[in-house]
């Protein structure tokens, strides 16, 4: 790696450990934690306690095994809070393989500092999703495959990391099938060994999910349809980062000229089709904070728009100009800076819901929702009883209990959530006979308030 790469990857890593995150970004995290820290107790379930007393024994979580049996090592390791590792440890060794596959195509180094200024990318480090263990398999993969290795264990090895990256997320293998298709096509040494390392990785997926799961077929349902009616909308905010953020990516992609370059063409094509028909939009459930929400889906291609990227600008030279090269080492740093910062100062102002929930620990806890969840779970020693149709009132549970308290999450950053405020608003009218006081609500500067209630069966 180049000086200039890995002293930006130190200073990220300083920053990061300074600056670590305490704090959940989003709920579908809640999920990877729990399914995590499930597995790291040799379990495969939790218990649901509801009001009455009885527990529902559930599955902690529906998602493929990569990213949760990555997080329940680092929680082995580490503890609850060694999940924050996943992201920054991701990030860097994904850019240490994204910066020897474009030196092995005699492409400057420098360039894998895009990593740092396509902001998405680096604010998704503080998360434990599998966006960026996806962004990591796939610059490995890359990597492994145009370093033109093919001697039989490393064709082996390049075949089953594509396969097993289908173990993170299920679209990363649009992203590897086209490459192996071409190399077989073309023959080239080893292809068999190739096949059988990519189908040996993809049997990861389907056992694990028949042990786990009880299926071999077993998908997560994500509830969001696809059609053309989404083609638009997404199309504008996936391209626009795409042409912006990573300069001229999309562009550069169509001139690719370069080694598998029907592949790269096939593989882009097919997995910017599936994300641009999703019905997903972050942008309309969580507001601002959605742009990243959507974006995260493209991490898995960025290594392929960064190689495009080089191969038009820089083919065959070995050193960028100095000033793009500041250009890059200075946006990264002052990136770096600004979304670890920023990231820090909004979990702090995240702890004052988990601390105003703490200073009841030692009551009866009921959250209203499992958005409560977010700020109250194991990661921060919290746990509560979750209100389903119950009343509280006439709970024979809670008959002789005079310190109970109601939690819930009210967010007013898109008119879906506002909408779910309303319904909450209705759901409380009929505890307001035994509410004997109402908390002062914790407000968060995205406006995310806590609001809370000290109950009195009657």
């Amino acid at each position: 790696m180049k000086s200039t790469v890995i002293w930006v990857c130190i200073s990220f890593l300083l920053v990061y450990f300074v600056t670590y995150p305490s704090n959940f970004l989003n709920m579908d995290e809640l999920t990877y934690f729990d399914q995590a820290y499930a597995y790291s107790h040799g379990e495969n379930n939790k218990n649901i306690y509801k009001i009455d007393g009885t527990s529902v024994t559930i599955m902690p979580g529906n998602y493929p095994l990569g990213t949760p049996l990555f997080l329940s090592v680092l929680i082995l390791i580490f503890g609850v809070h060694g999940i924050f590792l996943l992201g920054a440890i991701c990030l860097v060794t994904g850019i240490f393989f994204l910066s020897k596959l474009l030196d092995a195509e005699k492409i400057p180094q420098e360039l894998s500092l895009l990593c740092f200024i396509f902001f998405p990318l680096l604010i998704s480090s503080r998360t434990i999703m599998s966006d960026v263990p996806s962004f990591f398999m796939l610059s490995l993969f890359y990597y492994s495959l145009f370093r033109e290795n093919y001697s039989k264990s490393s064709t082996l090895f390049i075949g089953f990391i594509g396969g097993i990256s289908f173990l993170f997320r299920e679209t990363n293998i649009l992203l590897c099938i086209p490459f192996i298709i071409e190399y077989i096509i073309y023959k080239k040494k080893n292809y068999v060994l190739v096949s059988i390392g990519f189908l040996l990785g993809i049997s990861l997926r389907f056992i694990s999910a028949k042990f786990v799961f009880g299926s071999f077929l077993f998908f997560k349902d994500p509830g969001i349809d696809f059609g053309f009616e989404y083609f638009l909308n997404n199309l504008l905010l996936y391209s626009s980062f795409l042409l912006i953020l990573l300069p001229f990516g999309l562009i550069t992609v169509i001139k690719y000229s370069g080694k598998f370059k029907h592949a790269l063409w096939s593989a882009t094509c097919a997995f910017l089709l599936t994300y641009i028909l999703y019905e997903y939009n972050g942008i309309v459930t969580s507001g601002v904070k959605g742009v990243v929400l959507s974006t995260r889906f493209l991490f898995p291609l960025v290594p392929l728009i960064i190689l495009s990227i080089g191969r038009y600008f820089y083919q065959n030279y070995t050193q960028t100009p100095n000033f793009i090269s500041i250009s890059l080492f200075s946006l990264s740093i002052l990136s770096i800076l600004t979304i670890n910062i920023l990231g820090r100062i909004y979990n702090n102002d995240q702890n004052k819901i988990t601390h105003a929930i703490q200073e009841k620990k030692g009551a009866s806890l009921i959250f209203g929702s499992l958005a409560v969840r977010k700020y109250a779970n194991p990661l921060n020693g919290l746990e509560g009883r979750i209100l389903a149709e119950e009343d509280i009132c006439n709970s024979n549970q809670f008959r002789n209990d005079s310190n109970i308290y109601l939690f819930d999450i009210i967010r007013s950053d898109s008119d879906y959530h506002l909408n779910q405020a309303n319904l909450n608003e209705s759901k409380y009218q009929h505890f307001a006979t035994c509410i004997s006081d109402t908390l002062i609500p914790v407000r968060l500067i995205d406006n995310t308030t806590l609001i809370g209630y000290k109950i009195m069966p009657k």
